[in-house]
């Protein structure tokens, strides 16, 4: 079950209501004070789903709501604390309650009928932060949505947060305060309006991003004020039966106060809009600098759909790279060093990546996140990795792993490599488990490997060996090697090159032995790091 959770975490905004005095209210005046919270909260849940947002819990005087998107999740704040700013110039005192509404956009884990995680918790802190009618955020959702607010937020300050181990920096909107002149001429908001949130700029932010399909209008779902009442356990108590277009059930202002009907569109139960690329971007760069102090801030995405695809960032001054996991359709990451202080890949685990680079990250040793991950190419080079075992049936095409600390390829046996280089480190290897794999590059430079037959029948292009203990290159006889270093080998015959159609050759060239054989491939355009012609003006035969 806990596996199952965390494959679902996601980046998304998290907003929770209550309202202000309500348990006063409830000693006061019971009967009014539930039929007035179901009011109001039936109202809130459906702006919710007008603004693709999720209702997940009722926490009785309160909603805990799940937005994909912080800019809709402040567009339905707005639209909530106007419409009771208005409501409340025309109905009794008693008959209105004030509201109060926290959200933040960070890292949480979905299920059907649940939200838990960091960013549930500072969410919830934060809305005990806001003021009588007003809205509170954090920076994170500031930081979004800055650009697309018509009205000016007011800046906390720092606040620590209870149970919360950092501060917080926080924002305030006072809707209600604003509403007095912004909402006077009009009995109620204009329709699909949000009279303080500048609609044109964030359809200008968003244009090009889809949006979900429109909800179906009239289906209901059972919420517990008070308890919390899962949509399984609606389900489970037989109100399946509350399907769109049915007539809205009375609700008797009377009686014990554990559950009320919610109106909210069916549609909106299921809806998950991601995060825009944008929003995403602004909480990775702020997620990575507030776990990793120092930490520039300068990251390389790669866009696609409106989602970040790709991402590269140097590690120079990162430990800790959590956030990253919050981007869901990520397929490519590089975190490259030089970096002694980034080890820890455990974030990563369940992501579906392709393309995965960490070279640089010299005390990185552990690749077990990486376990059934569906990499391509994975590029390791100068790390502190000996283990492939990790790495075992995977698909990879490409394996860099320049001056690692292992010498075992099992792991790798049955891999269709195209690309990889196990040089640098100094070791004995064993090629055998790369027998049969369909490589067209290979380095072993400064090994101690000797043999190269599993090699026998590879489609080679290019085969660097400098600086290791081979002597016999006939398994190369029948490959198509264009490109061939073998400088301080222990190669002495190379008779068996004759044939290969090379372009480039680096070789401890002894004349006149070797002259006669290279002067009859006519393919070779480098020979020893420079220009045929050259090397041949300066061989004395």
């Amino acid at each position: 079950m806990l596996d199952n959770l965390a494959q679902n975490r996601v980046l998304a905004t998290i907003v929770f209501t209550d309202a202000v005095a309500f348990s006063a209210r409830m000693e006061a005046d019971e009967p009014r004070t539930v039929a007035n919270i179901r009011r109001d909260l039936d109202y809130i849940a459906s702006e919710c789903a007008a603004h693709d947002g999720r209702v997940i819990k009722n926490t009785g005087d309160g909603l805990l709501m799940h937005f994909g998107s912080a800019g809709r999740a402040i567009e339905c704040a707005m639209k909530v604390q106007s419409h009771f700013a208005s409501a409340a110039e025309t109905l009794p005192p008693q008959d209105c309650l004030q509201h109060r509404i926290g959200i933040h956009l960070g890292d949480v884990v979905v299920s059907e009928s649940d939200v838990l995680g960091d960013g549930v918790n500072v969410a919830a802190r934060i809305l005990a932060q806001a003021e009588p009618g007003g809205i509170c955020f954090s920076q994170t959702v500031y930081e979004v949505v800055k650009n697309r607010l018509a009205i000016k937020a007011t800046f906390l300050g720092p606040r620590e947060l209870k149970n919360i181990r950092e501060s917080v920096p926080l924002y305030q909107i006072l809707v209600a305060a604003a509403a007095q002149h912004t909402l006077a001429s009009a009995a109620a908001p204009p329709a699909g309006g949000l009279g303080n949130v500048d609609i044109a700029a964030l359809a200008a932010a968003s244009a090009g991003v889809r949006q979900p399909a429109s909800p179906k209008k009239g289906a209901r779902v059972l919420v517990g004020v008070g308890v919390v009442a899962t949509l399984g356990a609606a389900v489970a108590i037989g109100l399946a039966n509350l399907n769109a277009g049915q007539p809205n059930t009375a609700i008797p202002a009377t009686g014990n106060p554990t559950t009320a009907a919610i109106t909210a569109p069916a549609a909106a139960i299921n809806v998950r809009p991601e995060p825009t690329a944008a929003e995403q971007l602004t909480a990775l760069v702020a997620g990575l600098k507030q776990r990793n102090p120092g930490f520039s801030g300068q990251v390389q995405p790669t866009f696609d759909d409106d989602a970040i695809v790709g991402l590269a960032f140097s590690t120079e001054m990162v430990k800790d790279i959590t956030p990253v996991a919050r981007l869901k359709r990520l397929r490519t990451l590089k975190l490259t060093g030089p970096s002694s202080t980034f080890s820890d890949l455990s974030p990563l685990q369940g992501m579906q990546l392709s393309e995965l680079s960490i070279e640089g990250n010299s005390t990185l040793s552990d690749l077990t996140p990486l376990k059934g991950m569906p990499l391509t190419r994975l590029r390791a080079d100068v790390t502190a990795i000996s283990d492939l075992s990790p790495l075992a049936g995977m698909r990879l095409v490409e394996l860099t792993l320049w001056n690692w600390r292992g010498s075992d390829l099992s792991p790798l046996r049955g891999m269709p490599l195209t690309r990889m280089n196990v040089g640098g480190n100094g070791l004995a290897i064993d090629l055998s488990p790369l027998q049969g794999a369909p490589l067209q590059f290979l380095c072993i430079n400064i090994t101690k490997i000797s043999d190269i037959s599993p090699l026998i029948g590879a489609p080679l292009k290019t085969f660097f060996c400098e600086n290791t203990l081979v002597s016999d290159l006939s398994p190369l006889r029948n490959s198509p090697v264009e490109e061939l270093v073998v400088w301080r080998s222990r190669v002495t015959d190379i008779s068996t090159i004759q044939a290969l159609p090379l372009t480039w050759l680096n070789i401890d060239f002894q004349p006149p032995r070797d002259a006669a054989i290279l002067r009859q491939i006519k393919t070779l355009r480098r020979i020893n790091d420079q220009p045929a012609e050259e090397f041949w003006k300066n061989v004395v035969e």
